[in-house]
């Protein structure tokens, strides 16, 4: 399926250090499956290595808008916030 290529290409971007291509990509796949926590979850730490705390926040509030039962989402947002990103 092509979320399936998406989610392949935004990790061969990632691992080959293209973190714009993979932040794109990952963006991308969030506009085609909003709240998915694979996808917001990898996007964070893109986010965070590329120092955007206030764009790893957004994604995060974002995706939990979308999926209010995510354990993951809940605790990555409590670890961005406790690591005091975005201040």
């Amino acid at each position: 399926s092509s979320v399936a290529r998406w989610r392949a290409e935004a990790w061969f971007a990632y691992q080959s250090g293209d973190l714009d291509q993979a932040r794109d990509t990952y963006l991308g796949l969030l506009d085609k499956l909003p709240g998915d926590e694979n996808a917001t979850l990898n996007l964070v730490t893109i986010e965070q290595q590329l120092q955007q705390p206030a764009r790893a926040r957004a994604v995060l509030e974002a995706s939990l808008r979308r999926n209010r039962d995510s354990v993951a989402l809940r605790a990555a947002l409590e670890r961005l916030n406790l690591g005091g990103a975005g201040r």
